[in-house]
């Protein structure tokens, strides 16, 4: 038989002392690292992460505030990208931004998720193909009262309290076109192409949110230098886009372009000049 354990309630009680005393601690030790890690960045920037066949724009104000554009036609490769980006414990999204049917997936997973505080679209009609993730999407932000609300005239959104960045918002003229969407930080002014559409935009740089040919075309309309987009892209794009400098993210690439005094800067991706005669990747 074994011997009888000699443990005294005072000895547990001790030893519970100290395991909470131990764990105090380490508490109060990491508590600044913590708050370290979840500053906002001194500078603006802009984030691009991709996804299958698209890309996402997740803009941070150097004031704190967080504007995330896209969704993903995915559950799982947003959040899946969010994750790599920010703590567990700060993957909050002030503005979610929906301007394409296809990203509704990914954006009603994130608000299931209980990162997204409030949400917006523009330009999703309620078209037959598009009528039930819109509802679901209303059913899940009900269900974690996350305002939701459809933009309907051009706004200017400001990034949390950074008045360097914003995301100037028009709703499409007849439901045939794309919503407009222009990214402004400091210097640097850019469209975000959502959808189709065409003309020239003389903008510094072009953001695609698609990797779609009508907005390929576009952007090689344009006077623009840097042309992010979803890869791989076509033979026919890349010889349209000759002359340019081409940024392609896959799926759970990502990207950030930081906004400074020295001008726009490149973390987590190389640029690709397409004068080169070396395709890209």
């Amino acid at each position: 038989m074994s011997a009888p354990s000699t443990a005294t309630p005072a000895s547990l009680r001790h030893d519970l002392r100290r395991i909470a005393l131990i764990g105090l601690c380490g508490f109060v030790l990491l508590l600044p690292l913590a708050l370290l890690l979840q500053r906002p960045p001194k500078r603006p920037q802009v984030t691009l992460l991709g996804g299958t066949a698209s890309l996402s724009v997740l803009l941070e104000g150097a004031g704190g505030g967080r504007i995330l554009v896209g969704g993903g036609a995915t559950q799982s490769d947003l959040p899946a990208a969010l994750g790599r980006q920010f703590w567990p414990w700060d993957r909050r999204i002030d503005l979610l931004l929906v301007a394409d049917l296809r990203d509704l997936p990914g954006a009603t997973e994130l608000v299931r998720r209980g990162a997204v505080r409030a949400v917006a679209t523009v330009g999703l009609t309620e078209q037959r193909t598009a009528a039930a993730g819109l509802a679901t999407l209303r059913d899940v932000c009900a269900a974690r009262n996350v305002p939701l609300r459809a933009i309907e005239g051009s706004e200017r959104i400001a990034v949390g309290r950074d008045p360097q960045l914003a995301l100037t918002v028009t709703p499409p003229a007849t439901p045939e076109m794309a919503p407009l969407l222009r990214l402004r930080v400091g210097l640097l002014d850019m469209p975000i192409v959502v959808g189709a559409a065409v003309g020239k935009d003389p903008a510094l740089g072009a953001i695609l949110l698609r990797a779609n040919q009508d907005a390929y075309q576009l952007a090689a309309g344009t006077e623009a230098r840097l042309i992010a987009a979803p890869a791989p892209p076509s033979a026919a794009t890349i010889a349209a886009l000759a002359g340019r400098y081409l940024l392609l993210l896959g799926s759970g690439e990502r990207a950030t372009l930081i906004v400074d005094e020295r001008g726009l800067r490149l973390r987590g991706a190389t640029l690709v000049s397409l004068d080169a005669p070396a395709p890209p990747r």
